[in-house]
């Protein structure tokens, strides 16, 4: 159930899920995915009943903006790694979106060494 909050996470982002299914039976190209459908001002995370929504979803957040600098970049993986110091395993599982696998405060360091600055919004609760 969390990866695929996750999964759907990243759809939502604009990106490429690692869980597509190939749908051939409308087309050779096509591809499919299980989805809940959401406002778009919820959170996916708790929508579909993941605890710790709210971390989950930051720290989701802060992949796809360390994943989107490395896209654009233009660099090579062993050069992302020594300006982000951090390995290659590391960087690895950050642009396949292993969020299970990194602190909110280590993920945040690493999007400053990608001169992005990250920023909390508190809102009120609905």
């Amino acid at each position: 159930m969390q990866d695929a909050g996750y999964q759907l996470g990243i759809v939502q982002a604009d990106e490429e899920p690692q869980d597509w299914k190939p749908f051939k039976a409308v087309g050779t190209d096509v591809r499919v995915m299980e989805m809940t459908t959401i406002e778009p001002n919820q959170n996916l995370f708790e929508v579909l009943g993941v605890p710790n929504a709210t971390f989950e979803k930051m720290r989701l957040d802060l992949m796809l903006a360390i994943a989107k600098w490395f896209k654009t970049a233009n660099i090579s993986q062993t050069e992302a790694v020594e300006l982000l110091e951090c390995s290659q395993p590391q960087l690895n599982d950050i642009l396949k979106f292993k969020y299970d696998k990194f602190s909110i405060e280590r993920l945040l360091k690493i999007v400053e060494k990608t001169g992005q600055r990250a920023e909390l919004n508190i809102l009120e609760a609905a």
